[in-house]
């Protein structure tokens, strides 16, 4: 399971966000999100649940104690449900044997987190 600082990375790249954007909104200064995303500095616990209510992800997930990223309230948050529809095309189109494998994978999990709501 991956630590806070790849999860971090993970969610604000694929919310498209600038490390400058994400300080803002955690009130820490940019080079911190730097060194949180490196591993260099621990983040305080305010600034993990800043950084969970900002991405709408849990605490356990941001901190690698789980792979999914369900939120306090048992919702999948919708930019994973985005990703996902673009998973579903993978499947189907000429892609390579591992890309689509992956998509696959993917949409299995879902299909598992679904059956707890």
């Amino acid at each position: 399971m991956a630590a806070f600082g790849d999860v971090l990375k993970f969610l604000r790249k694929l919310n498209g966000y600038s490390q400058e954007e994400v300080a803002k909104v955690l009130g820490v200064s940019t080079p911190n999100i730097s060194r949180y995303e490196n591993g260099k500095v621990t983040p305080t616990e305010e600034v993990i649940r800043k950084t969970a209510q900002f991405f709408g992800v849990s605490t356990d997930y941001l901190l690698g104690l789980t792979d999914i990223p369900v939120t306090e309230s048992g919702d999948i948050p919708e930019y994973f449900e985005i990703k996902l529809d673009h998973f579903k095309h993978f499947k189907d189109l000429k892609t390579s044997w591992k890309l689509r494998k992956m998509a696959e994978q993917l949409l299995e999990l879902a299909d598992e987190i679904e059956k707890f709501e």
